[in-house]
């Protein structure tokens, strides 16, 4: 079992469907049984649902929101719901408390994310809200409720520039208290968002994460 999971060491940074098809079945038959069921969770996602992130990302997004304990996560960009979307919802059923608002543009995503949580994972389908839109416009109804603590995880387009945007759509509302999390850190999409972030003394640096467990994945808390 150790010489198997040494070799497999690399491919167990990143998740389930990320590996090929001969390699889920040795995961499955020769690795997953022997894994803490705590963990698991975190390299499997949903087996209903592909997932991007990486597995420590998965745990660090998880653990943030277990603590924060936010009323309202804002999530730009649900592609599967297997990924981020999965994990927050695992946090909030958790909690049992708060609520998702997720938003995807592309309309076949939408529907098939919305019925599989609906059909296979209705344990968290309470704490989500799925949205059809190409901005976060349907967002401004919750972020301006009073007394309510947010949650905000950008992770769209490989663009800089988008990332800025969406990142200024927010700005009006943070206070103390919100969070917020990036992921793709060192890559072009948030070169133009980092600089921002990083000269804001009221941003405390909660997690960072880096290679090999890691693309680039931060959360920060506005203080």
């Amino acid at each position: 079992m150790k010489i198997i999971r040494e070799a497999y060491k690399d491919r167990l940074l990143k998740n389930f469907w990320a590996l090929s098809n001969f390699n889920k079945i040795i995961y499955l038959i020769l690795i997953r049984p022997f894994e803490p069921k705590k963990e698991r969770i975190f390299f499997d996602g949903s087996f209903f649902l592909p997932g991007q992130m990486y597995k420590a990302e998965r745990k660090g997004l998880y653990e943030a929101v277990v603590n924060a304990r936010p009323d309202y996560c804002f999530e730009i960009g649900t592609f599967t719901g297997g990924g981020s979307t999965f994990f927050i919802t695992e946090a909030l059923k958790d909690n049992n408390k708060g609520k998702l608002f997720t938003t995807e543009n592309n309309k076949t995503l939408y529907k098939k994310a919305k019925r599989r949580y609906a059909t296979f994972i209705r344990r968290n389908f309470p704490f989500v809200n799925f949205i059809y839109s190409s901005t976060p416009n349907p967002f401004e109804k919750y972020l301006t409720e009073k007394d309510k603590s947010n949650f905000i995880f950008l992770d769209g387009a490989e663009d800089g520039k988008q990332t800025l945007e969406q990142y200024n759509y927010f700005t009006p509302y943070f206070k103390n208290g919100t969070v917020i999390a990036l992921h793709d850190w060192n890559t072009e999409k948030t070169v133009k968002v980092k600089p921002v972030i990083l000269q804001n003394p009221r941003w405390k640096k909660l997690v960072e994460l880096n290679q090999p467990e890691s693309v680039g994945f931060v959360i920060f808390k506005y203080t």
